[in-house]
């Protein structure tokens, strides 16, 4: 199991290419370090919540079979928090799509982190000394987008070492199909 702790897994849902643009100009300005060969992305699944990737990944594999695609909406531009510096765009979950992955995905033996909020990173707390300077560009990225998901990553890695290792289709019925 040490070499399972050793890799950083996680499960994400890649922005559309036609959402990206702005959003990653802006990340590869202001926190190249993590955003090269990274496009924006809203992380679902952490590594530290479900460290056994084989588990993971078989998990996430049965999810989608019997999930729909769903829609989220991009929103405010936000500071994480007072002390932790680094910039976000909130994102809204309106029919519970996520929810219900995570509710399925984090049985036991995983452990849901204790907060949970989804987001895009613009600018990871680890760089937020640049905050105050790139405040004013983050902050007038365009909000309010909403885009359909149609699929989940499952990436390995971190910043320009990120690989997917898997692109897996939402492909259950949606509610209208029934």
């Amino acid at each position: 199991m040490a070499d399972c702790e050793l890799v950083r897994v996680q499960a994400r849902i890649t922005l559309p290419d036609d959402l990206c643009g702005a959003i990653d100009a802006a990340r590869m300005r202001w926190n190249p370090e993590l955003a090269s060969k990274n496009p924006a992305h809203i992380t679902i699944v952490y590594h530290d919540e479900a460290p056994d990737p084989g588990l993971l990944r078989s998990r996430l594999e049965r999810v989608c079979r019997g999930t729909a695609p769903f829609a989220l909406c991009l929103g405010a531009v936000e500071k994480f928090s007072e002390t932790e510096s680094g910039a976000c765009i909130k994102v809204a979950d309106p029919t519970g799509g996520v929810e219900k992955l995570r509710r399925a995905i984090l049985a036991p033996p995983f452990t849901a982190r204790a907060w949970f909020g989804l987001h895009v990173t613009l600018l990871h707390p680890t760089y937020g000394f640049r905050l105050a300077e790139a405040w004013l560009e983050l902050s007038s990225l365009q909000s309010g987008a909403s885009f359909v998901a149609e699929r989940i990553d499952l990436i390995t890695g971190i910043g320009p070492a990120t690989e997917t290792l898997v692109s897996l289709t939402l492909s259950g019925a949606s509610a209208a199909d029934v």
